[in-house]
């Protein structure tokens, strides 16, 4: 089991087209796949066919509050056989303190990760306790990275939040960037709104 998680510290980047397109062709080879939304836009959550976040039974908010386990609150997407999702929400902003609550919700996904062969995380644009929960949780660190100066120079606080937070006694011993992936320009847009099927 690998845990790919979609991290980039500038909004609007990419993450929520990447991390649905890398869920579904991870299914596409036969992987039972889990799409992890740690993003409170449900940006991916849409593009992997969930239109109304609001009528789902649970999200990664009910896992993180402790309500659900992972396998109780993942729906199956209803456009892309083989992915799960666990939909985010604006409930996941009040995750708390980076330091105790990202290694907390770390710790969450990572022992409830057995009924898949692969998660794929997304995360919001900012250095919070839910970017840092994605990136202690990872195995490979994906960057999407769209063709704009602003997105490149996120690049090296990204590395400094790496090994300020999650590379620490404790997390882990070591991370770093798996692959920088070009990402749709513009990010928003078409891209986003299309579903995946």
């Amino acid at each position: 089991m690998t845990i790919y998680t979609v991290a980039q510290l500038k909004g609007g980047s990419g993450k929520s087209v990447i991390a649905p397109e890398f869920a579904a062709y991870l299914a596409g080879l036969g992987r039972r796949v889990l799409m992890v939304e740690l993003e409170a836009q449900g940006h991916s959550s849409n593009r992997l066919g969930f239109a109304n976040l609001a009528a789902l039974p649970a999200t990664m908010a009910s896992v993180v509050d402790g309500d659900r386990t992972m396998e109780e609150a993942a729906q199956p997407s209803p456009t892309v056989p083989g992915v799960d999702v666990l939909a985010g929400t604006h409930t996941m902003t009040s995750a708390g303190d980076a330091d105790k609550a990202g290694p907390r919700i770390a710790r969450i996904i990572t022992s409830q990760s057995d009924p898949w062969d692969d998660l794929v995380i997304d995360t919001p644009g900012s250095k919070a306790a839910l970017t840092v929960a994605g990136l202690i949780a990872a195995d490979h660190l994906i960057v999407p990275c769209p063709p704009t100066i602003e997105a490149w120079t996120q690049i090296g606080p990204l590395e400094d939040l790496i090994h300020r937070r999650v590379t620490t006694p404790g997390h882990r011993d070591q991370l770093s960037i798996g692959s920088i992936v070009p990402a749709p320009w513009p990010p928003r847009g078409d891209a986003e709104a299309q579903l995946l099927d």
